[in-house]
């Protein structure tokens, strides 16, 4: 595997090379690397504090990447979150107006998006949203925080057909779900130089973060993940095998009228059901609990088949 300082260069260059991003600061969640990249964000951003958040995202659920969370649902009882938080719904016919709106009437440090919300039902940011998003960066001064935790489930390729050109932010995944280690990168020209030279005090540069905590054994996890990616070429078999859950589910499922719509990017699958229907309306707070004990109690499933009461 190598030294640690060999492991950390390897793996900071192939994180470059696969986002553009020149900084790597480690977490050890995908909701830290959240929060890492919204703190690196507003302090090179200061004195602007506002961050513009897109409906139906979902950042984690420590406090500060709740701020990329809409629904209250997530944020009950929970205090202090962060107060100066924009929410627009990117479905809307008029998403653009509403953004524009937002970024003239506040001063907005961070722009946050997922390209492809998944617990907001797997769906794709509109085209429009994202190239607008993208193009006025320089006009209202925001830094741009593509969250790509989530797509770990999408081929690097599919994500970035829809990406910003270079996002000014982006928190990426690479481990074993929620007992991976991640990762947030960033560019060296947000930390140092120019204007931001004065608020380099307070953070200095991404490198200070990393260097104050060990980190060999994440730095390992993540670059074995990424070597062994590219080794079985995951990105192909992703594409091949999220081809073949559509067009199973789509064949499946036709003849249910409760489904409105399969959505299919990479790995990551949603089934919208119409929940206005009677049982489903009544059911629809727990209906997960019945297609989850379909699929522990399917034949091809070889764990433990105890299953606590529905």
């Amino acid at each position: 595997m190598g030294s640690a300082v060999e492991c950390e260069a390897e793996l900071a260059a192939r994180l470059r090379n696969l986002t553009g991003l020149d900084c790597m600061v480690p977490a050890v969640s995908g909701a830290t690397a959240v929060e890492n990249a919204l703190k690196l964000a507003l302090v090179a951003q200061f004195p602007k504090r506002h961050v513009l958040a897109l409906k139906a995202g979902f950042g984690g659920k420590t406090l500060l990447a709740l701020t990329g969370t809409a629904n209250p649902s997530y944020k009950d009882r929970i205090d202090p979150l962060y107060a100066d938080v924009l929410y627009v719904d990117p479905f809307a016919p008029d998403a653009e107006t509403q953004i524009e709106a937002a970024l003239g009437q506040h001063p907005v440090a961070v722009v946050q998006v997922e390209l492809i919300q998944a617990v907001g039902g797997v769906r794709r940011i509109p085209d429009k949203v994202i190239r607008y998003l993208d193009t006025h960066r320089q006009r209202f001064g925001y830094l741009l925080l593509v969250d790509e935790v989530a797509d770990r489930h999408v081929p690097h390729r599919a994500v970035h057909a829809i990406a910003p050109a270079r996002p000014d932010a982006g928190p990426a995944a690479a481990g074993q779900g929620h007992l991976g280690h991640d990762v947030s990168v960033c560019p060296d020209a947000v930390f140092a130089g120019g204007p931001g030279e004065a608020r380099c005090g307070r953070v200095r540069s991404p490198a200070v973060i990393r260097n104050r905590y060990s980190y060999e054994f994440g730095y390992k996890t993540v670059l074995n993940v990424l070597r062994l990616a590219e080794a079985l070429d995951l990105p192909a078999r992703v594409t091949a095998s999220g081809a073949l859950f559509a067009k199973l589910l789509n064949e499946g499922l036709a003849s249910c009228s409760n489904v409105r719509e399969v959505r299919v990017h990479g790995l990551l699958i949603g089934i919208e059901l119409d929940a206005t229907r009677w049982p489903l309306r009544w059911f629809r707070k727990r209906l997960y609990s019945f297609y989850l004990y379909g699929m522990l109690r399917h034949r091809r499933f070889h764990g433990p088949r105890r299953l606590l009461p529905i």
